[in-house]
């Protein structure tokens, strides 16, 4: 697809990339989160969604790669990485959106986070807080640092309330505006807008995911070191023939920052039959912040759609 540019007034340019996501609702219904937490949990009562195609447009790339949600009491969760073709400071983001009956109602506290990856692992910095203005969402006081065309990830929350109704979230707009420019007088201000003639569109709905359920360990249970780590999980979609991997983690404060840290490869290629036991090495320490993920694929880099975790942590003690 074509690549568009710009020439502003203050002789800046500034450019925006396009992609294409296209598929059925089933195959982009990635996976759940019942907390604010930093992995999928499957849920009968899932969100699930689909993107169509965004236009190539001049300014800024804020493209949504990858969005997870959760049904009853949970949280949206959207995915996007932002750049621009010169480095310059991001004051402000504005995501023009219609939303569906009552929708608007039922998801509140909008957040933006910082996303980075690293070899601890993935951590979050909060950026800024939204509001709803005029039926659109909107974050300021970013102070985004953007380098020449490199992506920075960014991570949009929602709390959901219970009973989220069916409907549909249409993001039709991206918009931002830089650090430098804000200051100056209205019809000066550099802005950085996105017409998008196939909407993004997130449809809200009760269809079950296809995706990976770890019914143990139990959150708040605990298991003896030495002794066995009874594991058992749930897949809707994938046949025992499917090999599938699960490994240990655990939730690790940095810096002030949550961050899932892998501590064990409990197995892989396992069968898909639901059920693995594994005693718990005398390496480990105590602590009640470990957690299991499973995955159709090898290590870290499971298949795209194919994972899960257990719930709330569970505590390794003597």
């Amino acid at each position: 697809m074509e690549l568009k540019k710009i020439n502003l007034k203050t002789n800046t340019t500034v450019a925006i990339g396009a992609f294409l996501i296209i598929g059925s609702i089933s195959a982009l219904a990635i996976g759940v989160y019942s907390s604010d937490s930093a992995r999928e949990k499957a849920d009968k009562n899932a969100v699930t969604a689909y993107f169509e195609e965004m236009e190539d447009n001049p300014s800024l790339s804020a493209n949504f790669n990858r969005e997870v949600s959760a049904g009853q009491n949970g949280a949206l969760f959207l995915e996007t990485a932002v750049t621009a073709s010169k480095a310059t400071t991001l004051d402000s983001l504005e995501f023009k959106a219609k939303l569906g009956k009552n929708l608007l109602d039922n998801v509140s506290n909008w957040s933006l986070y910082k996303i980075t990856d690293n070899a601890s692992g993935r951590t979050k910095k909060l950026i800024s807080t939204g509001k709803i203005k005029s039926g659109n969402l909107v974050f300021n006081k970013l102070n985004l640092n953007l380098k020449n065309n490199k992506a920075v990830s960014l991570r949009i929350k929602g709390d959901i309330k219970n009973n989220i109704p069916s409907g549909v979230i249409k993001l039709n707009t991206v918009s931002g505006t830089l650090e430098k420019e804000k200051n100056q007088k209205k019809a000066d201000k550099l802005k950085i807008n996105s017409k998008v003639n196939y909407p993004k569109v997130i449809v809200i709905g009760k269809d079950k995911i296809s995706t990976l359920k770890v019914n143990k360990p139990k959150a708040g249970s605990k298991v003896k070191i030495g002794s066995p780590l009874e594991i058992t999980w749930k897949s809707s979609k994938y046949p025992a023939s499917t090999p599938i991997s699960l490994m240990l983690y655990r939730e690790v404060n940095i810096g002030g920052v949550s961050v899932d840290e892998m501590v064990e490869i409990i197995g892989i290629n396992l069968a898909n039959d639901g059920n693995e036991s594994w005693i718990v090495p005398d390496t480990l320490t105590e602590g009640n912040s470990y957690f299991v993920k499973i995955g159709c694929g090898l290590g870290q880099s499971f298949d795209y759609g194919c994972e899960g975790a257990s719930g709330e942590n569970f505590s390794i003690v003597k």
